[in-house]
């Protein structure tokens, strides 16, 4: 009704958003956060959109446990949130994000490897950190039972133009 009365009400999207999650209604709680995050950036409020994603993608990783529908929903923000910040060039948040999307995963979800790849591609090619590159791709490597060819070819190139010889040991960060 709050919505209705007043269809610019940031709070009222939010209440509206938390009541359907909590009711289990894991489609409708995800519309109204793409209403809300619309409504942000109608409003030119592009911090407030960002942050509805991250709010929302939070609020579903709550859920203890887990329905699939839940996941699916929290993939789908997560997503949008990367395309946002991709239209925007805003690497550096999208940087951040990656690595938040990661603490949020369990410990051997199959999608914390492509994350990292993921992060590895913004460090070397939107970033421009060779460094950081490197640790990332070395900690998809290390997570990859098949060893992606593709991997180890850009880690390479990598430590040829930083000046690595041997490669460091990865992070535990995995």
């Amino acid at each position: 009704r709050l919505v209705e009365d007043d269809p610019m009400n940031a709070d009222a999207y939010r209440a509206l958003g938390r009541t359907a999650h909590n009711a289990g209604r894991i489609d409708e709680a995800w519309c109204v956060a793409r209403a809300l995050v619309f409504l942000k950036q109608a409003n030119k409020d592009e911090a407030g959109a960002l942050e509805c994603y991250e709010t929302a993608i939070d609020e579903m990783f709550r859920e203890d446990p887990m329905r699939d529908a839940t996941r699916e929903r929290a993939l789908d923000a997560f997503h949008a949130l990367r395309e946002l910040l991709t239209a925007e060039k805003n690497w550096k948040y999208l940087e951040q994000a990656y690595r938040r999307m990661i603490k949020r995963l369990p410990k051997g979800d199959p999608l914390i490897l492509p994350l990292w790849d993921g992060l590895g591609d913004i460090y070397r090619v939107r970033l421009a950190h060779p460094q950081s590159a490197i640790e990332a791709y070395e900690i998809a490597h290390n997570l990859d039972p098949d060893k992606a060819a593709h991997r180890a070819r850009l880690l390479a190139e990598l430590y040829a133009s930083v000046g690595t010889k041997r490669p460091k040991q990865a992070s535990e960060k995995a």
